[in-house]
């Protein structure tokens, strides 16, 4: 599809960051195990999407936000009566994250270059305002602005489009390689979706990343520490297996 052009900005080495499985957090998703689940995710299993963030308290902000305690159900779990079993088999507090799952991940570092669509800009959105009413009408969003493609739900909206984009060329045949956009969870915090343009093995590494570096997510890493405290999380002992 060819057209007059959403916002784009290009990123020349800009540095940014991941956390992801070990050993390879910078790592394409083996296909096996791709879904679905993320804003700009493909929904038509042609593409996968790497997320990065320009900090590392950024990125963690983003995977633990799963583990939130409901500050709705707090009253409810002080009311529960205590099971006789539970000193032997506790039961782990709402918002303990496992330090497990801290052991399972890795901190990844690189330079990115690319041509990002800005989601969130009014030219964008203007420029898709225009060419999506079908869409729209299809989700029952009556406008489409800033807070539509924020919204957790419904999360086929914004990965329609994530694949609109992904097609898209401008007027020289030129596309875009990711979506850049705000965190959810503040604007201050700045991430991306990178495409993978070409198909490519599960360990080789976008194209648009240089330098890649990682290393171990560690309990004391200070940006843990930050975002355990934003999201009112704590590490607790492992559960039992």
């Amino acid at each position: 599809m060819t057209g007059p052009a959403p916002w784009t900005e290009r990123q020349r080495s800009h540095p940014v960051h991941r956390i992801g499985h070990a050993p390879g957090p910078w790592r394409w998703t083996p296909w096996q195990y791709v879904k679905a689940t993320g804003r700009w995710d493909d929904p038509t299993g042609t593409y996968r999407v790497l997320y990065v963030a320009d900090s590392v308290y950024a990125c963690l902000v983003e995977v633990l936000a799963q583990f939130r305690p409901d500050p709705s159900l707090d009253d409810l779990y002080d009311d529960l009566v205590g099971d006789p079993d539970d000193t032997t088999f506790p039961t782990v507090p709402a918002g303990t994250v496992d330090p497990r799952w801290i052991g399972d991940r890795m901190v990844g570092t690189a330079r990115m270059t690319g041509r990002f669509v800005a989601i969130g800009h009014s030219q964008t959105l203007a420029w898709l305002r225009r060419r999506v009413p079908r869409l729209l009408l299809t989700h029952r969003i009556t406008d489409l602005d800033g807070a539509a493609i924020r919204d957790a739900e419904p999360r086929a909206f914004t990965q329609a489009l994530s694949a609109l984009f992904y097609g898209w060329t401008d007027a020289d045949g030129t596309g875009v390689d990711g979506i850049g956009f705000r965190s959810r969870w503040g604007d201050d915090l700045h991430l991306w979706s990178i495409y993978e343009r070409t198909q490519t093995g599960a360990d080789q590494v976008s194209p648009l990343l240089s330098d890649p570096v990682q290393q171990n997510l560690r309990p004391d890493n200070p940006d843990l520490a930050r975002a355990l405290t934003l999201h009112h999380l704590i590490l607790g002992p492992p559960n039992p297996r």
